[in-house]
Order: C-alpha cells, then sequence, then structure tokens
C-alpha cells in the first residue's frame, strides 16, 4: 500500500541512497510496500546530475505523480486511441481503468490492505478486472444476454483489442459502443450489488446497456440538418465533424 502523505511533494533523487546513484532500499519499501518496492528498483538510476523535469508519458494523459509509479513501470501499452476515439470522456474513462487495471475490485483493496475480503460477492472467487466483467457467472449471463459474440468477451486484453478495432470502423462501432456500455453497466451493477443499493438481473442490466448504446450511437447523415452550403456543395466537411456520444 502507497503511504501517499509521506510521498506527497517528494522528488525521484529523494529516494535514492544519500551520495549514490542507486535506490535506498529501506525508503522505498516503507513508502510503497514490498511488491511495488521490488518493480521500483528494476527501473534504471540516472546516471547524470541535473534538476528534475516532468516528462509526459505517451502511452496515457493521466499526469504521473510520484505515488503513481506504477503506471510509469508498465509501459508498451497504448492508449492513446481511447482518448482519440471520440467516446463520452466517462466511457474514455472507463476504458483506460479497465486497460490499466485501476477499477477498485476487492482483490485489489485487499492487496491494499484495507480488510477487504478478496472475493466476489456473486459467486466467491477472486474479484479481479477480468473476473468482475467477463468471468464472473453473473457477467457471462448479462453478456449472453446482449448477443454479443462471446469471443469479445472472453477475457480483457481482447476485449479492449476488438474495442479498438470496431471503433476504427464506421461498421462496427456502433458494436464498439455497445459492447462498452455494456461492460460499464456490469461494472456499476456490481457496485449497486455490493453497496447495498439494490439488485438487478442479468436482462435488465443488458436491456440498460443497449438503450443507452442506441442514445449514443454514431451519428448519421440523415440525422444532421442541413444548411444552405450543404445542399449545393460536398458534404465532407459533416462526415469529417462526425463524433461518438456517450451519456
Amino acid at each position: 500500500m502507497v503511504d501517499t502523505e509521506a510521498a506527497e511533494g517528494l522528488r525521484v533523487c529523494d529516494l535514492l541512497a544519500p551520495g549514490r546513484t542507486e535506490w535506498d532500499d529501506s525508503r522505498l519499501h516503507q513508502l510503497f510496500g514490498a511488491h511495488l518496492a521490488e518493480r521500483i528498483r528494476s527501473l534504471p538510476v540516472p546516471g547524470c546530475k541535473g534538476p528534475d523535469v516532468r516528462v509526459w508519458d505517451t502511452s496515457c494523459r493521466a499526469s504521473v505523480r510520484l505515488g503513481d509509479l506504477s503506471r510509469v513501470i508498465q509501459r508498451g501499452q497504448d492508449c492513446a486511441w481511447i482518448w482519440r476515439s471520440g467516446l463520452h470522456p466517462r466511457a474514455a474513462l472507463f476504458l483506460w481503468k479497465v486497460m490499466w487495471d485501476r477499477l477498485p475490485t476487492r482483490a485489489v483493496l485487499s492487496r491494499r490492505g484495507l480488510g477487504i475480503p478478496a472475493e466476489c460477492g456473486a459467486c466467491g472467487a477472486d474479484e479481479s478486472v477480468d473476473h468482475v466483467l467477463f468471468r464472473c457467472t453473473w457477467a457471462r449471463s448479462t453478456w449472453q444476454w446482449t448477443g454479443i459474440p462471446e469471443e469479445v468477451w472472453q477475457e480483457r486484453r481482447l476485449f479492449l483489442q476488438l474495442i479498438r478495432q470496431w471503433l476504427a470502423s464506421p461498421g462496427t462501432c456502433q458494436e464498439a459502443i455497445r459492447a462498452t456500455c455494456t461492460a460499464h453497466q456490469i461494472w456499476l451493477a456490481r457496485n449497486a450489488r455490493t453497496f447495498g443499493e439494490r439488485r438487478m438481473s442479468p436482462r435488465f442490466v443488458a436491456e440498460s446497456a443497449r438503450a443507452l448504446a442506441m442514445e449514443s450511437r454514431l451519428p448519421t447523415p440523415s440525422d444532421i440538418p442541413l444548411i444552405a452550403r450543404d445542399t449545393w456543395g460536398s458534404f465532407s466537411a459533416q462526415a469529417a465533424s462526425r463524433t461518438v456520444f456517450f451519456t
């Protein structure tokens, strides 16, 4: 578990051993815990001296703080497509959290030492992101009600890969929106069930996701009002301004 209060305001050089260009093992362990400290130690330490500079990580739009070093460690994932997809920011943020395994599932909260059981409240298995969205018996029942092919919702990485492909094509963009809505509604229903607000059936969640996706559909030429210039000119300017809406 990261001690965010103790880490507030620290610089990378503050985590190095005094007078040496190597990590301070005891301080890393104190601030970040054994697991994350081990991953930080695997990062090379710059050998040159100089002032700290702020750098944007190319794989995400979030600013990187000292307490979020784990995000920098997981390099190689390109999630810029999420922000370029035209999805509503809430949908884009949800997909970003799914990609980076940032949903606060029971397993995640349990590893952070919050005293929460790691087991899924619906079926008793370890509640990871993959489990809660795709492998739980309750989630699978919801996906089956949608009619979306099973290959789409087998596991997290394949889901994200297909969503990325579908969003890039006008012919499959609407299915990508519906699949995204379904995953998001499964997560929201899980939250409601966990916090005792209400219990929803898989069929109800699937139909809610379908209705939401229809409201969020990609506009077609017939949906866009014409002005005099459009009557006599090209429609390309309108086509170029299409945006995927998500409410």
